[in-house]
């Protein structure tokens, strides 16, 4: 019998040291304000003690009222460039919360290994420009032209160098802040075990509003956005290293209206090359 429990306490033993032997699984969470998150703690907390709701989301407090922190799951974000336990607080300000509260509990629910979420995000953020990654063209001579003499009437100064360095400005930045974030995971994260390493294991793209509304865009029914999104999964995939990096396109899902554009976001899923490792996720049918 002595000898059973022997057993059974090595095998729990071993289990046990080859899941802290993992690597730390990694996501990107790219985006405009959706990503950011500018929903209220206020919110939440209606939730968590209205009866009807509150079975749902009790994990979000203690029972002293304190916001529960998972240690996970980690999070850093440029918005202040904060970095932590996934807890309520990690939206676009520490009194608000984004996508990754939600994404993050149900991944430390699933996983056994160390999860970690770097968010890149700014508001008021296209994918035609702000975005826009090395392999999609860039305009016209005639456009860029257009675009300086426009500057030039605000501040006399605007180069074409400086008009030419706004495409993609957003897309080299999400791709800065992460190497960065990786290239020092000690100091942002103390208990992290350089000698397990890390491991990418997605990015999730949340953003869409700004060109929605881009009139140009609408009138070619959004043709060029999924040519362009297409892309940017493309070459993130090459920037990062990851040739076949899953991506999540998170639908836009303002108003709870579907129309032509969220229709051009679910057809990057629907490209033969992506089919299997990009996935589309419909958000339309949350909007209350």
């Amino acid at each position: 019998m002595k000898k059973a429990i022997t057993i059974v306490a090595m095998a729990v033993a071993l289990a046990a040291s080859a899941v802290h032997a993992k690597p730390l699984t990694i996501y990107i969470l790219v985006g405009q304000s959706n990503m950011q998150g500018h929903a209220a703690l206020r919110t939440l907390e209606h939730l968590i003690y209205n009866e009807e709701t509150a079975e749902q989301y009790q994990q979000w407090k203690d029972r002293d009222g304190r916001w529960t922190s998972r240690s996970d799951v980690w999070v850093w974000t440029t918005d202040g460039e904060r970095s932590g336990n996934l807890t309520p607080g990690f939206g676009v300000s520490d009194i608000k919360m984004g996508p990754e509260l939600g994404f993050g509990w149900a991944l430390g629910e699933y996983m056994d290994e160390q999860v970690l979420l770097i968010k890149t995000c700014w508001g008021g953020k296209n994918v035609k420009r702000d975005f826009l990654s090395p392999g999609s063209p860039m305009p016209s001579e005639e456009q860029l032209q257009e675009e300086l003499t426009n500057a030039r009437n605000k501040d006399p100064e605007t180069t074409m160098e400086d008009i030419k360095n706004r495409y993609g400005f957003y897309y080299r930045l999400m791709l800065q802040h992460a190497n960065e974030v990786l290239a020092d995971l000690p100091t942002h994260f103390p208990d992290y075990n350089e000698e397990r390493g890390y491991e990418l294991a997605g990015l999730v793209f949340f953003q869409g509003w700004n060109d929605m509304v881009d009139g140009a865009q609408r009138e070619e029914n959004y043709a060029n956005y999924t040519t362009r999104l297409a892309q940017l999964v493309r070459d993130v995939r090459t920037d990062l290293d990851a040739p076949d990096l899953p991506v999540v396109i998170g639908e836009l899902g303002a108003n709870g209206k579907r129309g032509a554009f969220q229709l051009a976001q679910a057809a990057v899923a629907d490209i033969p090359e992506f089919v299997g490792n990009v996935a589309f996720t419909p958000t339309c049918e949350y909007w209350e």
